[in-house]
């Protein structure tokens, strides 16, 4: 008998609000296994809802007013290591994705998010997740 699996709960920090909501629908539809479990418009804002919902996905702009997508992947990485961040940005500069990869970032991803890179994204974080509730 197959155990249900708990729905992997996904933060979403954007400061546009038609495009935070755009990635939430996207993310319901395209990856039923996963619950967005909250929305924030900036970095300061996002790292409120980690503590508060303690998601184990955080997709995050890049460029945000307050604080930025990578000082937020910064102090995730610090504060909960075991959380995936995922960048999201319109800014395909190298310096960018360097730094997120200095920070642990999982993925950084170029918008318009493309539908498979979303989903290939979450599987593969699924599968890393799965795999360490089998190390424990």
């Amino acid at each position: 008998m197959e155990e249900k699996r708990e729905p992997v709960k996904v933060l979403i920090v954007e400061d546009e609000p038609r495009l935070r909501s755009l990635l939430a629908g996207k993310i319901t539809r395209l990856a039923p296994g996963c619950e967005v479990v909250a929305l924030a418009a900036n970095g300061q804002e996002g790292l409120e809802k980690v503590k508060e919902c303690r998601p184990q996905i955080v997709f995050t702009d890049i460029k945000m007013p307050v604080m930025d997508g990578l000082e937020l992947a910064r102090r995730i990485k610090e504060e909960y290591a075991s959380i995936y961040v995922v960048i999201l940005s319109g800014y395909s500069d190298f310096s960018f994705a360097q730094q997120a990869i200095q920070y642990g970032v999982f993925n950084y991803l170029l918008k318009p998010l493309e539908n498979e890179k979303l989903v290939e994204t979450v599987e593969e974080i699924r599968k890393k997740l799965e795999e360490s509730a089998h190390l424990v």
